[in-house]
This record gives C-alpha cells, sequence and structure tokens, in this order.
C-alpha cells in the first residue's frame, strides 16, 4: 500500500512541477468494489489521482486474455484445477494498449472509462481455450 501511496504521491508532485496537462492511468473494472489487496492500492491510487490538481483520465479494463492462462495454472494443484463458474469479458493487450494511446493523445477526461472485449466467458469454461 505504502509503495502505491509513496510511488504515485512523488509522480504527481513531479507532474505539477514539470506542467503536465494530462496523467492518464490504467487500471482495473471493479477495483472500486473489491477487497483484494491489489485492487484497493489501485483505489488509494486513483483516489490521490483524482485529488491532484493535474487533469486526468482513468482507464479500467477487464482481465487481459493474455493472463488466462496463468491464472488457470495458478489455480491448479496437482490435477485438479479450481476456477469459479462466473461470466468474465476479457479483452486482448494491444486492444488495451491502443484505447490508452488515444485517451492518452485526446484531451483529459477527469473521469474514469472501462473497456472490456467483446464477448463474455464462463471462466471455468474458458480457461483451456485461450
Amino acid at each position: 500500500m505504502e509503495f502505491f501511496r509513496n510511488s504515485t504521491g512523488h509522480l504527481l508532485k513531479y507532474e505539477v512541477a514539470a506542467a503536465v496537462r494530462h496523467h492518464v492511468a490504467l487500471s482495473v473494472v471493479g477495483s472500486e468494489r473489491l477487497l483484494k489487496v491489489v485492487t484497493s492500492r489501485k483505489v488509494v491510487q486513483e483516489k490521490l489521482i483524482k485529488e491532484s490538481s493535474i487533469p486526468y483520465s482513468i482507464v479500467h479494463a477487464t482481465q487481459f486474455f493474455e493472463f488466462v492462462s496463468r491464472i488457470a495454472d495458478d489455480a491448479t494443484d496437482g490435477n485438479s484445477v479450481r476456477l469459479p463458474h462466473v461470466l468474465f469479458q476479457p479483452i486482448a493487450a494491444e486492444d488495451v494498449a491502443s484505447v490508452v494511446a488515444r485517451v492518452a493523445a485526446g484531451s483529459p477526461l477527469n473521469r474514469t472509462i472501462e473497456i472490456c472485449g467483446p464477448e463474455q466467458f464462463r471462466f471455468d469454461d474458458s480457461s483451456g481455450r485461450f
């Protein structure tokens, strides 16, 4: 938590000194609703960004396709794979990068936008596809 607070605070301080006109951050869809440690750190980071004097845009993205196999690997114990039977809508990292680049090149939104992939899957049914 301290890392996110300190690094974001330092970055924003130096952005003010350098007259940065647009701070862009990539975060996680639903971070404000989740209680996990990583996402709560992102919430702290986003709060600092929103409270700063620098115009900003925050892009919330769903899970990247590229990480689905790793998640399945992490959920594997021997011959058992335990994944939740929940819907998710993964997005390609390349698509995320394109959106972040467009947002960065544009005017600050001073709000958060959410992006996701084009199709929903059941997590436990899809891990072998990606």
